[in-house]
């Protein structure tokens, strides 16, 4: 059962996805890459003013997206791009079912160092993962190389799901039905622009200065991952051979029922205020959904509260409860 979740405008967000059972779903061969760059930038595009994406990077096998969340619709944004995502996936692989995995990993961040070390930990994956020795080998879908509200181009793919190549079209249902006439088309641009935003911290500092730092602080990062390598005598994958992965392969090693953190904070007594705040978020939701039960519809629940309100449409106030 998903644990209750509450979804607040503004909210700052880290973000971990990943394919089912971990196989290699995104591995960066040149044809996925423009799929993924070409569904993230559509569905960020469908959400303007409401979505803002700070930084990103795609893995093999799982990705990472750093973004506020200012019109709190941050689980329609995410079920629509991991839907569009495996659909296309699926069309350029030739096969069916699940590709990503349900549920997600949402962290509230509390700025101003959390963000930025967020931001870091996204671009420096890759040689976190031991696969390049800098991030900037890694080829692959990164907002390393991009730089705040300068947008860039991205041109709609001619594979997948949209090679033009419907099977079902030949059968007799479809030509009975008039489907057939359909085929091939899509509502989806020729081009569409991806703009990314910078993080609200550090706001003493301009745009190109805060990209400049967040980028100096990942060098400092990479630096001492390849410390690490050296003393262990250890070496990287390397480009080429991570883009050669197969799709079914899955990790060796990869930790699977740890700590699943759902706040950060840069001090112990910010990360106390994040877990009181969400225990008392909890505590005034099961009250809610109790009197919801009980017949009391009209019961207002914690705001952020994200199912009841769009399955049950009830209503939401931050101090109903408590002045109960």
């Amino acid at each position: 059962m998903t644990p209750p979740r509450q979804i607040l405008p503004g909210q700052l967000c880290f973000i971990t996805v990943r394919a089912v059972n971990r196989c290699h779903r995104f591995a960066p061969t040149r044809k996925a890459l423009e799929i993924i760059w070409f569904c993230l930038a559509c569905t960020l595009h469908k959400y303007r003013g409401r979505i803002e994406l700070h930084e990103f990077l795609w893995m093999s096998n799982h990705y990472h997206v750093v973004l506020t969340d200012r019109g709190a619709c941050l689980p329609r944004f995410m079920e629509e791009l991991d839907s569009l995502l495996a659909r296309a996936l699926n069309a350029l692989y030739g096969i069916s079912g699940t590709a990503i995995e349900k549920g997600y990993n949402l962290v509230a961040v509390e700025p101003d160092a959390k963000a930025i070390e967020h931001c870091v930990y996204t671009l420096a994956n890759p040689c976190r993962a031991h696969l390049v020795k800098r991030s900037r080998h890694w080829q692959g879908v990164s907002s390393l190389t991009l730089d705040y509200s300068v947008p860039i181009m991205l041109r709609r793919p001619r594979h997948g799901l949209w090679s033009g190549a419907c099977e079902h079209l030949r059968g007799k249902a479809s030509q009975g039905s008039k489907r057939a006439r359909f085929g091939g088309r899509t509502k989806l641009p020729e081009e569409i622009e991806l703009v990314l935003t910078r993080p609200p911290v550090m706001l003493d500092l301009s745009d190109a200065e805060l990209r400049r730092h967040i980028r100096e602080r990942l060098d400092e990062r990479e630096l001492a991952l390849s410390a690490e390598r050296r003393a262990r005598r250890a070496s990287v994958m390397g480009w080429r051979a991570a883009r050669r992965v197969s799709i079914w392969a899955t990790p060796q090693t990869e930790e699977r029922f740890g700590l699943v953190p759902s706040f950060s904070a840069d001090t112990s007594k910010g990360r106390i205020a994040a877990w009181g705040r969400r225990l008392d978020f909890l505590e005034d939701y099961y009250e809610a959904l109790a009197r919801f039960v009980d017949g009391e519809h009209d019961v207002a629940f914690p705001e952020g509260t994200w199912l009841m309100r769009e399955r049950f449409k009830v209503r939401c106030d931050p101090l109903a409860i408590a002045a109960v």
